[in-house]
């Protein structure tokens, strides 16, 4: 039976690398049988001890879409969250239509995570509403491109 869902954390763009020995300590204190996810926002973070001490404490590192960081690949539980969050200077979010096309992007996020599905990684997600202006089509996009066999 799956573990129950706890917390994602989504530390500020001031809190960095330097905090290292706090997140880690308060890592060790949260029960072990949940789920927890830590969202940086702060490009410092990802380096190879920073994901050590992630897959120590079994917390996912979210992989993100967010114009003010790096991308990321690490993988450091069984399970992946990622969140696209979109641009906030590029879209208002509250037209309640597809303000930025995504959809090629959408299928090179697909063919990224299509890999960890087959291997039975559990994938979690979250569309903003700042990603295409639109998150319901930006969900059955997604679904369409990671069950179409061939992602061109």
């Amino acid at each position: 039976m799956r573990k129950a869902w706890s917390f994602a954390f989504a530390v500020p763009p001031n809190f960095n690398i330097e905090h290292l020995a706090g997140l880690e300590n308060f890592l060790k204190k949260l029960p072990i049988n949940h789920l927890y996810v830590v969202e940086v926002r702060n490009q410092s973070w990802l380096n190879k001890e920073f994901y050590s001490i992630l897959k120590s404490n079994n917390t996912a590192l979210a992989w993100t879409d967010n114009p003010l960081m790096a991308q990321n690949s690490e993988l450091t539980t069984d399970f992946l969250y990622v969140r696209w969050e979109g641009d906030r200077k590029k879209v208002n979010g509250t037209l309640g239509k597809i303000e930025v096309e995504r959809e090629e992007y959408l299928k090179l996020e697909a063919a990224k995570i299509e890999p960890l599905v087959n291997k039975r990684v559990e994938v979690f997600g979250y569309f903003g509403k700042y990603y295409s202006g639109y998150p319901p089509s930006d969900i059955v996009n997604l679904q369409k491109y990671l069950n179409n066999k061939k992602l061109s």
